[in-house]
């Protein structure tokens, strides 16, 4: 259980952190630093919530 809190606090936590100095070692804004880290979750929850495949249809 341990290990299973550190890998999340650290996949999910860390990165935040480190978005100025990551920001800038690709020469990118802090602010396009920040919409790289927020578009797989944006993404993420579009797809989970969306209409497809629609759920009257069947396999067969």
């Amino acid at each position: 259980m341990t290990m299973g809190i550190f890998s999340i606090v650290t996949t999910e936590i860390l990165p935040i952190g480190l978005l100025t100095s990551v920001g800038s070692s690709f020469r990118i804004s802090d602010g396009t630093a920040g919409t790289m880290m927020i578009m797989p979750g944006t993404v993420a929850a579009i797809v989970h919530w969306s209409p497809w495949p629609p759920a009257d249809s069947t396999d067969g």
